[in-house]
Formats: C-alpha cells, sequence, structure tokens
C-alpha cells in the first residue's frame, strides 16, 4: 500500500519511495516495485524467487529418472536448502528477503 509521508510517496511494503513530484493521480493504487506473491490468495510481502534451482534426480526414488526431478525430491530439496522456503499460488518456490 502507498501512503504519503513527509511529502513522499513510500510503499508501506517494500519502502520503495515515489517522486513527491507525482499528482494524486500519477500514484499507483498498488507498488510496481514489490515483489508480490501469492499463497492461499493472501498477499505474501518482503520474499523472493529462489534463484538456485538446481535439484538432483533422486536415484532410489522411481518418479524420478536421469534429467527429471520429481515434485516430492524437488519440495524436499528446497527445503533442506531453504527452511522458511514457501510455495506459491504461481507454482514458485519463495523464501524471505535476505536469505543467501
Amino acid at each position: 500500500m502507498i501512503r504519503e509521508q513527509q511529502g513522499k510517496f513510500v510503499c508501506t511494503n517494500c519502502n520503495f519511495t515515489y517522486s513527491s513530484m507525482l499528482g494524486d493521480d500519477e500514484v499507483p493504487e498498488v507498488c510496481e516495485e514489490c515483489e508480490i506473491y501469492y499463497i492461499d490468495d493472501k498477499r505474501i510481502y518482503n520474499y523472493k524467487l529462489i534463484e538456485n534451482d538446481d535439484y538432483e534426480p533422486n536415484k532410489e526414488c522411481t518418479s524420478c529418472d536421469v534429467e527429471y526431478t520429481c515434485w516430492d525430491c524437488e519440495a524436499e530439496q528446497i527445503r533442506e536448502r531453504y527452511p522458511e522456503a514457501r510455495y506459491t499460488d504461481h507454482l514458485e518456490w519463495i523464501v524471505p528477503d535476505g536469505t543467501k
């Protein structure tokens, strides 16, 4: 949500500051700089996509093969690397901002 603070328009979620020269009709309703994700139709803020998505197929899994990692094995590997990872409504893995 964008609010006016001390003559500037600031996003309350990501703290992006829009130009104070914008007219009231030029200020966006929803911040265009926020990375907004949805889980169960609820907005999730301050998360980012997982950049490293190289998952190894599990040789013991009957669903994985040489080049394909099944969803269960992918989820297990993601959760091992990123315990706070979440899966979005848009079928993407996200982690809190600041996670390496």
